[in-house]
């Protein structure tokens, strides 16, 4: 909601930064018409011991390749830090986007 209580329009690298965090915390199933969109972070990912985090670096690109094939991407980082804290970054249209988790469980978002 923007200031005036009206529904925020989006443009430009917010609206596909805004596309991009909805994607990956979409739990699949969300939508009947496309059961397998979403990668669904925190349901799946959240408690999961994670040695190797590749197969969310590639769910990630999978997604967006499947559901947002407009969208060049031209990097996606996942680093696991301390505590299973992870630092998602990935790179679109040559903006950077990045996502962070923290020990919490909130999740914090922000466009470098």
């Amino acid at each position: 909601m923007n200031n005036f209580k009206e529904p925020k329009e989006f443009s430009g690298g917010e609206a596909i930064f805004v596309l991009i965090k909805r994607l990956i915390l979409l739990n699949p199933g969300t939508y009947p018409n496309h059961p397998l969109m979403g990668v669904g972070l925190v349901k799946n990912w959240r408690f999961r011991e994670m040695d190797d985090v590749l197969p969310i670096k590639q769910a990630i690109q999978d997604q967006i390749e499947t559901y947002l094939p407009e969208y060049s991407i031209n990097n996606i980082d996942v680093v696991k830090k301390s505590n299973n804290e992870l630092s998602i970054t990935i790179e679109v249209n040559n903006v950077i986007f990045r996502m962070e988790t923290t020990k919490d469980d909130d999740i914090k978002l922000s466009e470098l």
